[in-house]
């Protein structure tokens, strides 16, 4: 559960990120089982943005606590595949918005 002493701030478009990485519809579950399903490509396809503009919210992001990005280079494509792992306080975040607990900042 969220600690009810502390303030939580999330815009809607980091909401909407931070949504991208649920694998589980319960907070409990995802706290148990913290394998995540977003990074920059899916942030990117669910908020129409380029790479700098999803770079900016992920910095911010991070500063927040929501959550850490870790790049991965794979050799012989050149592909990246980035997964942003969501910390407690992220997940806390976006259940509370699920939840009707807090509501996003416009």
């Amino acid at each position: 559960m969220s600690n009810a002493t502390q303030t939580i701030s999330i815009t809607e478009n980091e909401f909407k990120a931070l949504q991208t990485c649920l694998l589980h519809f319960d907070r409990e579950d995802q706290k148990d089982e913290n394998i995540s399903e977003g990074g920059m490509a899916e942030f990117m396809s669910v908020l129409g943005w380029n790479s700098r503009q999803v770079a900016g919210l992920i910095s911010s992001m991070e500063q927040k606590g929501f959550g850490e990005m870790e790049h991965h280079n794979t050799r012989g494509d050149n592909m990246k595949h980035d997964i942003f792992w969501l910390s407690d306080h992220g997940i806390d975040a976006v259940f509370d918005v699920i939840e009707g607990k807090i509501e996003t900042i416009k």
